[in-house]
């Protein structure tokens, strides 16, 4: 509900500076994006995207030019990510067989940098398509889940990292992508960003400072499952105090996907109004 409301205030704050006077000499774009989203951790670990387990993700941003060269754009994301063991081609992480899912929730600044001029004359656009980079800081909410028997359990209330950890964290995005000039205020584009982060817990694992608990002591069946994955005949790479975490370093994850805007156009722009007036001949 906090979050909600943190939202809420965002829009309302927005739509406040929109229609400011000082706002008339500014140029502002609205848009989003509609995509998906991806991680790479103690679950999901091999080089490239793995199709199967990439799962939706949503960003509204809005942007405030500078000049042509310079953005500075603030971001509401929502995207879910998954990690499977079976899907792994490692045979270390099948028998392991944990998995997860995550909701995230974002907000975050970046600073844009336009590589090309994103500048207008008129109804002339001077350069159509721009390719641009970003990065900045930002603040998320993650919940690591799992499914069992068609329900969800929240992985932190059955104490299966053997720890306790904070669910909120700091993320670092970078990323680029281009937009292109469908009218001269309307903009389509793509784009991909990967999130660094401050935690190891995206996924329940703590990566390798990770150890399993002594399964011997663990009464509640269904802690015992949630815990040691579905297959709790093979305690092979079960060991107490082994290892269940397999990467160094914390988790990150992706948000890429196609994104629409609207551009409202300021200063800095170089336009004309009312009709042009010729100056008198004399010969």
């Amino acid at each position: 509900m906090k979050q909600v409301t943190s939202v809420v205030k965002l829009l309302l704050l927005t739509l406040l500076i929109w229609h400011s006077p000082k706002a008339k000499s500014q140029t502002f774009e609205l848009g989003g994006m509609l995509g998906g989203s991806y991680y790479y951790g103690d679950v999901n670990n091999e080089w490239g995207i793995m199709p199967t387990q990439v799962r939706y993700s949503f960003v509204g941003f809005g942007k405030l030019y500078l000049n042509p060269r310079i953005v500075l754009r603030g971001n509401i994301a929502y995207g879910r990510v998954v990690g499977i063991d079976t899907l792994s081609s490692s045979k270390w992480q099948r028998r392991r067989n944990l998995n997860f899912f995550s909701d995230i929730t974002e907000f975050s600044g970046v600073i844009e940098l336009n590589l090309v001029e994103d500048r207008t004359k008129g109804r002339r656009i001077k350069n159509r398509t721009i390719p641009y980079i970003f990065a900045g800081i930002g603040f998320f909410h993650f919940n690591p889940q799992t499914l069992y028997n068609d329900q969800a359990y929240n992985l932190t209330e059955f104490n299966t990292a053997g720890e306790t950890y904070s669910q909120n964290a700091i993320c670092f995005p970078i990323g680029g992508g281009v937009r292109r000039y469908i009218t001269p205020n309307f903009l389509i584009g793509i784009e991909f960003g990967a999130r660094l982060t401050t935690t190891s817990y995206l996924d329940d694992i703590p990566g390798r400072t990770s150890e399993w608990q002594d399964y011997r002591n663990i009464t509640d069946p269904l802690k015992y499952r949630l815990t040691f994955g579905r297959d709790i005949t093979d305690n092979r790479v079960r060991v107490p105090g082994g290892l269940r975490g397999k990467m160094n370093g914390n988790d990150l994850y992706f948000f890429f996907g196609v994104t629409l805007s609207y551009k409202r156009n300021g200063s800095f722009v170089r336009g004309f109004r009312g009709r042009a007036v010729s100056c008198p001949r004399f010969y």
